[in-house]
């Protein structure tokens, strides 16, 4: 395991890569929105556009959990924080594979905004609500890591 000082660079760099990749969506999401003719689609599309300014907002605004906040001595002692640290790592590597998808899948509406029907929207607000939910399993898991907080 790498130093205090490597943990946090770690914990910056993921907590950077989110924001950055969070604010391209929203970016595309509303590019989306203004080139949409279809009302119902554009009330949803500000829907998601609110979800995901509030969602970035609220990771800009409080406490993230990371690697920096683990107690070395006892994540090396211990074989089931090895086994969680397993589950906070798959769930990051999900998290990005899942942001890149829909981020493809933003493009992709972008360049036939006639397909951006019901099953599409309904599509992208089960993607977005995923990707929130494996972000929280992420912090859920690093929390059982690092355990109670002083």
């Amino acid at each position: 395991m790498g130093s205090k000082k490597d943990l946090k660079e770690i914990d910056e760099r993921f907590n950077s890569q989110v924001s950055q990749q969070g604010d391209k969506i929203l970016t595309l999401l509303d590019q989306l929105r203004e080139i949409v003719l279809k009302e119902a689609s554009k009330a949803l599309l500000d829907q998601a556009c609110e979800t995901w300014a509030k969602w970035l907002s609220a990771l800009d605004s409080k406490e993230i959990l990371g690697y920096s906040q683990l107690k070395i001595s006892e994540a090396a002692s211990d074989g089931t924080q090895g086994v969680l640290l397993e589950s906070v790592l798959e769930a990051e590597t999900h998290l990005f594979q899942m942001l890149f998808a829909f981020k493809a899948a933003l493009s992709s509406a972008l360049k036939d905004p006639d397909s951006v029907d019901g099953p599409a929207l309904v599509d992208l607000s089960l993607g977005t609500k995923e990707i929130m939910e494996t972000y929280q399993t992420r912090q859920h898991i690093l929390g059982k890591v690092i355990g109670p907080r002083r």
